[in-house]
């Protein structure tokens, strides 16, 4: 995934305000410089141009703090989001091994609902496994048999139903 921190359109934006920032930072020093040198005074349009230039150097210094801190954002974003997700996959194999626990799998069983769950065909399974597709088979019935499903989707529901209903548990005790 391509994330605003590892964009190089990104970082390239930023470079190119900071290059602009600083020229227009250069050019009004230089006109200011060069006035209160000569002592010239301003004409309207002379002192409309350094203003503007002036506002275009706030603009874009305002820019460049706004995406710093856009980006500063992002990376605690996605910071809290990894560690939510290493506390999901951490609370979903506590839930699976639980499951398997309470319904009395065979080691064999364990490992043929976990290539399910991880989505693999019957022949893939029997293939990783070293075993016949006859073996995955009636090793497949014999786990739908115990936990009470009857097809993989039902299989993958139990476990959805499960994790979903202690994510919201969890929720509603944040809430409290």
């Amino acid at each position: 995934m391509k994330t605003v921190l590892k964009n190089p359109a990104s970082r390239i934006g930023t470079a190119l305000m900071i290059v602009c920032a600083a020229f227009f930072v250069w050019d009004v020093s230089v006109d200011i410089y060069e006035h209160a040198t000569t002592g010239k005074t301003y004409t309207n349009s002379q002192l409309v141009h350094v203003i503007f230039e002036f506002v275009v150097v706030l603009g874009l210094g305002y820019g460049i703090y706004s995406v710093w801190m856009f980006r500063q954002l992002m990376a605690e974003r996605a910071q809290s989001q990894e560690d939510t997700i290493t506390l999901l996959r951490g609370s979903f194999d506590k839930v699976i091994h639980q499951r398997f626990e309470d319904w009395a799998l065979t080691g064999a069983e364990r490992d043929i609902t976990i290539y399910i769950l991880k989505g693999m065909s019957t022949a893939d399974i029997a293939m990783a496994r070293g075993v016949s597709l006859g073996t995955i088979k009636n090793q497949t019935t014999a786990v739908f048999r115990k936990i009470g499903v009857s097809s993989r989707n039902e299989l993958m529901s139990v476990f959805m139903d499960e994790f979903l209903d202690g994510a919201t548990d969890e929720n509603a005790l944040d809430e409290a």
